[in-house]
């Protein structure tokens, strides 16, 4: 149960996000064959490094979100990609 919850909510976050996040949220986190953060800063003409600020706001976002849905049962920080 708990985690269709979180599956649920997760998507419902991934709907709400538009544009760059869109991309990164779907195309790094949601997918069997992530992109890399070159690739999203290059599909966006930024830096790799501009694309790890990007995901990294997107993930705090994705934070605050699961623990209003969720609580504090979802430990985000111990999820990282590289």
């Amino acid at each position: 149960a708990r985690l269709a919850r979180l599956a649920h909510a997760t998507e419902t976050f991934a709907k709400t996000r538009e544009g760059r996040e869109q991309t990164i949220f779907r195309g790094r986190w949601l997918t069997d064959a992530p992109l890399t953060l070159q690739e999203i800063g290059d599909r966006y003409q930024v830096s790799r490094e501009r694309a790890r600020q990007l995901e990294k706001r997107m993930l705090d976002r994705l934070k605050k979100y699961l623990e209003a849905e969720l609580g504090s049962a979802v430990d985000i920080d111990a999820m990282t990609r590289d």
